[in-house]
């Protein structure tokens, strides 16, 4: 959390102020937010890599990661992480009093001067410095898999025959899809009637069509919803996200299932919790020996 539809809330959010604004300043108060800032060898200051002074002329998203491209040719990854933040703050040009806002944008933009923040409580996100738009293309076609929210099921096929792991835990690994967490793979698992617990490549033609159809689907709810707001996420104006409240299946073991009335079960995959029903998502036949190896709760 957050993952693809808060992430993409948080772009569309940004996107009317920063496309087009000019960096005045920037004040980086954390320098181990940085990620893999020790390669980083290319000219300019810490600030100028930044994006101090240069102009954003897209932002951009892949997964979980979001793109603050330079017209300098620089790009700036931001990855929220657990806890994560990037708060539009208007009024006085000063940096806010908060021990967990690690850095400081002041933008000049189409809409006005502002704060920009990043704030992470946790720390598990941070920032990466790119060279160019290149570096950034090349980060994702070599460390991400295709964004879930236009993912293609030719490609799912082909990532799922590749591994015995189970469904849930291949959902969850980036470099095979990106952008789904432990929220949107349940959610999507659910509508699609498949038990986390079923070895990818065992999934045949038709319930990776579904599979895939049900993750575009989700994202698309969760993201029409403004995402979903379990702590920590508010979008860059500081606003919930109500997807919570149409959760289908996580969070809510012990509930009665909304399609057949059972009740919720959870198990423990991939070091997740794991929510499904156990009537509309069944066991597949091959592994009903062998579902001890999930842990149940």
């Amino acid at each position: 959390m957050p993952e693809l539809p808060e992430v993409e809330c948080v772009r569309r959010t940004l996107a009317p102020n920063l496309a087009g604004a000019h960096v005045i300043s920037v004040a980086l108060l954390r320098k181990d937010i940085l990620i893999g800032a020790q390669t980083v060898v290319w000219g300019g200051s810490l600030e100028k890599q930044l994006l101090k002074s240069d102009k954003i002329n897209a932002l951009a998203r892949h997964g979980k990661n979001l793109f603050f491209e330079g017209l300098s040719g620089r790009v700036l990854c931001v990855h929220l992480g657990m806890t994560g933040q990037l708060l539009l703050l208007r009024g006085p040009m000063k940096t806010p009093v908060d021990p967990h806002i690690h850095c400081v944008w002041q933008v000049d933009g189409p809409q006005g001067r502002f704060v920009l923040c990043f704030r992470d409580p946790r720390r598990f996100g941070g920032l990466r410095l790119l060279a160019s738009r290149e570096a950034m293309q090349e980060r994702i076609d070599h460390c991400m898999g295709p964004d879930a929210l236009t993912l293609d099921e030719d490609d799912l096929a082909s990532s799922l025959k590749k591994t015995k792991r189970s469904i849930k835990a291949t959902l969850l690994d980036q470099t095979v899809v990106a952008g789904i967490g432990n929220i949107y793979a349940d959610e999507a698992l659910f509508t699609a009637r498949i038990h986390p617990s079923t070895p990818s490549c065992q999934l045949n033609s038709t319930r990776v069509r579904r599979l895939a159809e049900s993750i575009r689907v989700t994202l698309q709810a969760a993201l029409d919803s403004g995402g979903s707001t379990i702590s920590d996420y508010r979008n860059p104006l500081n606003q919930s996200g109500q997807f919570q409240h149409h959760h289908q299946v996580y969070g809510r073991s012990g509930e009665p299932c909304e399609r057949c009335a059972r009740s919720l079960k959870k198990i423990i995959i991939a070091q997740r919790t794991t929510v499904f029903c156990s009537r509309c998502q069944r066991v597949p036949r091959a592994r009903k020996t062998s579902i001890s190896n999930n842990k149940p709760l």
